[in-house]
């Protein structure tokens, strides 16, 4: 099984561009799966009185929902998941609570149980940003991208427009390690 981990701020693309490649993964016929953004659904499910800031204070229960839905995919034997909310994501929205070295330590055990990922940022289109399920404005978002960058190596940067390069790339990489090269 192979992980694809979408980084990015909010807005930046990262579901459209998951579902895309699930769609290619699936027709290039591999058992794909996109593994959504739990975050999101606590925004969606949250109740009045309560901000979508405050929500995603909790990153250990984000965390947590979100690991169980990659193993979830993973017990379900897929061949690849895509995952527009990586786990190491939480740690940008985690950096100035108290628990922050508590939970990067948790993320990196959660990841260390899962199969090999790979990272592809994804570059932001300026003037082109959904508010809908987010808690960030437009100029939060890019600040969080700047944050983001800096979570990781990653193994692709993409930009709109290239999801069809990237796709085969990806492709090309789940052949070689299906063939053992």
């Amino acid at each position: 099984m192979k992980i694809i981990n979408l980084f990015g701020g909010p807005g930046a693309g990262k579901t459209t561009i998951a579902y895309y490649l699930a769609y290619r993964m699936k027709k290039a016929g591999y058992r794909a799966e996109l593994v959504g953004e739990a975050a999101r659904e606590i925004i969606y499910d949250r109740n009045p009185g309560v901000t979508a800031a405050q929500l995603l204070d909790n990153q250990l229960l984000i965390s947590g929902l979100q690991y169980e839905r990659l193993k979830r995919l993973e017990r379900h034997d897929m061949d690849v998941i895509i995952a527009d909310s990586p786990l190491r994501m939480g740690l940008v929205y985690a950096k100035d609570l108290p628990e922050y070295e508590g939970l990067k330590a948790a993320i990196e055990a959660l990841e260390a149980d899962l199969p090999r990922a790979t990272n592809v940022f994804v570059q932001r289109t300026e003037g082109v940003y959904d508010k809908e399920s987010r808690a960030q404005d437009e100029k939060q978002a890019m600040e969080l991208d700047a944050k983001i960058w800096n979570l990781t190596k990653y193994h692709h940067l993409i930009h709109w427009g290239n999801e069809p390069t990237l796709a085969d790339e990806l492709i090309a990489d789940i052949e070689r390690d299906y063939n053992g090269n």
